[in-house]
């Protein structure tokens, strides 16, 4: 089944928001956990993903009439930080 909100990540607009932030945070990882910034990197950005920083995420923030497109609500994450962050919105 496929998400309703989920047309976010077909439009041409995802792919140039999520390049912006990936450019924008050094082409590495932003979590930060315990004050250390995760030393994952790809300079090709073929490995990380752009994680909606909204509680609740990506869902909540439509709900809230925000824009999905917007560099200040998406972070750079690697993959294994990406996994955790859906787990802990969908929670």
């Amino acid at each position: 089944m496929r998400w309703p909100w989920r047309w976010v990540y077909d439009d041409p607009r995802w792919r140039e928001c999520r390049w912006r932030v990936i450019v924008r945070a050094g082409f590495r990882c932003q979590v930060v956990e315990n004050g250390v910034r995760c030393p994952v990197t790809d300079r090709s950005g073929r490995w990380l993903h752009g994680h909606h920083a909204y509680p609740g995420g990506l869902r909540a923030l439509i709900a809230a009439g925000l824009d999905p497109f917007d560099d200040d609500l998406v972070k750079c994450v690697c993959g294994s930080h990406h996994q955790r962050l859906e787990t802990e919105d969908r929670k």
